[in-house]
């Protein structure tokens, strides 16, 4: 009975892959008024108004899109793996954000828009190229994860004992 379970758990997978392949062939030709393929940035930032999370993760932009400052509602932002080397300083706008990824960019440093997001809790900066974080950070007072690993900073700075709530550094 077994040997039969094992000859048809791969006849099923095959079936699976056919009929998804079926499904992308019909999205494909069906390219009318209710189609809408999210290819750029600016696409989906446009379907986002209102609501709480939104990634932009692994896209290879170039830089943050500036329409990003208009979803103020926004709690949560993935960023990564991308090639930023700043941010906008229309990204102070977002004042809902409790949780931003910029993990493995190309961050050199960090602007001082960053510090005005004061519901920020979970901020990722792994993998990037800072070589220093500012004296800003104190602003970010609810904040509890910070990662700074794999950026090659030349000490930790003090005012990261003025955040009352950080309990998690990486």
């Amino acid at each position: 009975a077994s040997t039969a379970a094992a000859q048809r758990a791969p006849l099923a997978a095959t079936q699976a892959q056919a009929q998804l392949h079926g499904q992308r062939e019909a999205l494909e030709e069906d390219e009318g008024e209710d189609t809408c393929f999210l290819e750029t940035a600016e696409d989906v930032i446009a379907l986002s108004e209102g609501r709480a999370f939104l990634t932009l993760g692994g896209r290879g932009m170039m830089e943050v899109p500036a329409s990003l400052s208009c979803l103020t509602g926004l709690q949560s932002l993935c960023l990564s793996k991308n090639l930023f080397k700043t941010l906008p300083q229309g990204f102070s706008q977002l004042q809902a954000l409790h949780t931003l990824s910029l993990f493995s960019n190309n961050l050199q440093s960090l602007p001082d828009c960053l510090w005005m997001l004061s519901s920020l809790e979970t901020l990722m900066l792994g993998k990037n190229e800072i070589k220093t974080i500012p004296p800003g950070i104190a602003h970010l007072q609810q904040l509890v994860t910070l990662d700074l690993s794999e950026n090659g900073l030349k000490g930790v700075p003090a005012e990261l004992a003025c955040l009352p709530r950080l309990s998690l550094i990486h």
